[in-house]
């Protein structure tokens, strides 16, 4: 369907766990970039596995959408997240309880990135910049201008307009530090951005959202 989703001969569609790939273009829209390519590869490596694929399921096993969350396999025993990230056409992601394999994504994409293949050849976006983007995934740096917090969450607020939402128990295993600590300092996030009250925002489930810059 495209380069993270499989649909089955009976039907079932199956969203590859550990990887977000850019979006094809709908209703008019043009096609994100590297989003052909990486539906192109994806069905490569379906094709080269004689359009046999052996599944995983995850600790989750379906998302928001009914699709079942899948780790995906080809019959040479390849993983087709780990594939799709080292040619740079996606983004690794871990969204929690699907934890699994999640250092092995991690070094697939750091090898695309090392040496800028595919989507790693471009600039990252910055928050500054981002205020009116769309809502959906997004791979961005900002700097934190200012903090809140309640008993149950920590918000990161980016020079631009853009809020990052830290549950506590994500926050305590990303660092031991107090919130305040890191106003000024520059990050990288990644996610699946919302639209609230005319702000784009995200709510992280897991701490390898963040990356300290």
């Amino acid at each position: 369907m495209d380069g993270d989703t499989l649909r089955l001969k009976n039907g079932k569609r199956i969203r590859i766990i550990g990887i977000d790939t850019p979006e094809l273009g709908r209703d008019g829209r043009p096609d994100a970039p590297y989003a052909q390519a990486a539906r192109t590869a994806l069905v490569e490596l379906v094709t080269a596995s004689e359009n046999r694929v052996y599944l995983r399921p995850g600790i989750e096993p379906r998302d928001r959408h009914r699709r079942q969350l899948s780790h995906v396999y080809s019959a040479q025993g390849h993983n087709l997240t780990v594939e799709l990230l080292r040619r740079g056409l996606g983004y690794q992601v871990v969204v929690a309880p699907n934890v699994n394999d999640l250092a092995c994504y991690q070094a697939a994409e750091h090898y695309a990135r090392q040496r800028g293949l595919g989507l790693w050849g471009r600039e990252l976006p910055d928050a500054a910049q981002m205020g009116q983007a769309e809502a959906g995934f997004h791979l961005l740096r900002g700097l934190v201008e200012s903090l809140g917090g309640s008993r149950d969450a920590v918000w990161l607020n980016l020079r631009g307009g853009i809020a990052i939402k830290v549950p506590r128990a994500v926050w305590q295993e990303m660092t031991t530090r107090e919130p305040a600590d890191f106003k000024g300092r520059r990050l990288e996030v990644r996610g699946w951005f919302y639209r609230h009250k005319g702000r784009l925002k995200l709510t992280l489930s897991h701490a390898t959202a963040i990356r300290w810059l």
